[in-house]
């Protein structure tokens, strides 16, 4: 096409733009009318939309395949696809669609966890250029600059050739979580009734449990986007209801489907441990506490009437079971062990794993130095007198082991620790997404 046909049609977009921003009549009559055809055609089109998820969903038993990342691994990756999102500035459904894409591409294609951030990347790289305006999707450099450079400006484009050949070329088709929210909201397909409660507010919380329900592996690999958004909005009605009117109507009264109760009682399980992400406490709390918000404080509140806490008396510590490699493989679900500084719901007090005793390395967070590493006794071995050799070599090893590491410079482009985020990440100014003309 030659460049006078793409100048004229760039004028032509141009002016239409211009007219329809000098009359704002004419977009409120557009967008009515867009809400009308889509009430008309809610049923079929929400049909539609579950035949889609049907056949776009990510298989749990191929990602606990992959040899190097897992199930912690994709909660930072999902962490930091997070960060890279709230400072571009996208819009909501870009996200959901950006973890959809980095899931179903690893339930088929073996990931090396030095090029999971790169997939990442790639991901949301794809779901902007599908759902964002266009000058709205951020660029190469924009791209490198959010990974520190860790990546060529080849790369990014390999990855993406390489995520659409694996997606069959449609990694897009999936509906994100928000399409579900405004046809449930805006249409009342459900018998749900929001009678005094502003839709904007229930959109918001609704889309907060479905971004929340993400980080979740069982609910993002074996239960669909729609079944999440319906279970959002019943909790997020009822907890609004029992904020305004003081009414506590229990959710399973509403949803007579087992799988549905059995989502919804995920999804307050995920907001009883309180264990919400870095980049999700910062993006709906900056450095205030969970009550600041009141549309979370509101969820939490309809949590603790649903399951009010145990008393400390009567709960004992969980006794976590060891490890056993003859009989688990790499596909087997093992619960992992909690992580250094695991705060316990029920008690208060931390556990600290035996992983702990590890000299600490460049990585490190500076709350774990070797002064505050507790110091864990090496079990005797009852060695016979013709192994001397090899106690003593057994001996020399763990001395070896147990030496603390020299420590070495950190860069500032290092890569962060999740759990302890810095709150620089956010305060500094939205990442540029222009290309240098």
């Amino acid at each position: 096409m030659p460049e006078s046909t793409l100048a004229e049609m760039a004028a032509v977009r141009l002016s239409v733009w211009n007219s329809r921003a000098a009359h704002p009549r004419v977009v409120q009559m557009e967008l009515l009318a867009h809400q009308l055809a889509c009430q008309d055609y809610s049923v079929d089109i929400l049909r539609h939309l579950i035949d889609i998820e049907q056949a776009s969903r990510p298989c749990l038993a191929s990602f606990q395949a992959q040899p190097e990342i897992n199930v912690h691994m994709r909660t930072l990756i999902f962490d930091f696809a997070m960060c890279c999102h709230t400072r571009l500035g996208l819009s909501t459904s870009t996200l959901y669609l950006c973890f959809s894409v980095i899931d179903r591409y690893c339930s088929r294609i073996v990931v090396k966890s030095s090029t999971y951030q790169l997939v990442a990347l790639c991901g949301l790289w794809l779901a902007s250029k599908y759902i964002d305006r266009k000058p709205r999707v951020p660029s190469l450099r924009a791209l490198q600059n959010l990974c520190c450079n860790q990546y060529s400006r080849s790369q990014f484009q390999d990855m993406e050739l390489h995520i659409l050949k694996a997606l069959n070329w449609s990694p897009c088709n999936a509906p994100p979580h928000d399409v579900f929210v405004d046809i449930l909201l805006k249409n009342k397909i459900s018998s749900l009734s929001y009678k005094g409660l502003h839709l904007n507010d229930l959109k918001y919380g609704s889309c907060m449990l479905c971004e929340l329900a993400c980080f979740e592996h069982v609910l993002a690999f074996d239960y669909n986007a729609s079944a999440v958004a319906l279970a959002a909005v019943t909790l997020t009605t009822h907890a609004l209801r029992l904020s305004v009117d003081g009414q506590f109507v229990h959710y399973s009264s509403m949803l007579k489907d087992a799988n549905l109760q059995r989502v919804c009682d995920l999804v307050l399980r995920k907001l009883r441990s309180r264990n919400f992400p870095s980049s999700f406490k910062l993006k709906y709390l900056g450095q205030n506490k969970l009550e600041s918000n009141p549309i979370l404080r509101s969820l939490l509140e309809y949590e603790l009437m649903i399951a009010p806490p145990i008393p400390m008396q009567a709960v004992k510590k969980p006794a976590y079971a060891s490890f056993s490699p003859s009989k688990t493989g790499p596909c087997a679900n093992v619960s992992p062990a909690p992580s250094v500084g695991f705060q316990d719901s029920f008690t208060g007090n931390s556990f600290r794993s035996p992983r702990m005793v590890a000299p600490p390395t460049p990585c490190t967070p500076s709350n774990l130095s070797s002064g505050s590493v507790p110091k864990v006794k090496t079990p005797s071995l009852n060695l016979s007198p013709g192994t001397s050799n090899s106690g003593k070599h057994y001996e020399v090893s763990q001395a070896k082991a147990a030496a603390v590491r020299p420590t070495m410079f950190r860069r500032n482009d290092s890569k962060r620790n999740s759990d302890i985020m810095e709150p620089d990440f956010f305060d500094m100014a939205t990442a540029s997404n222009k290309r240098a003309r």
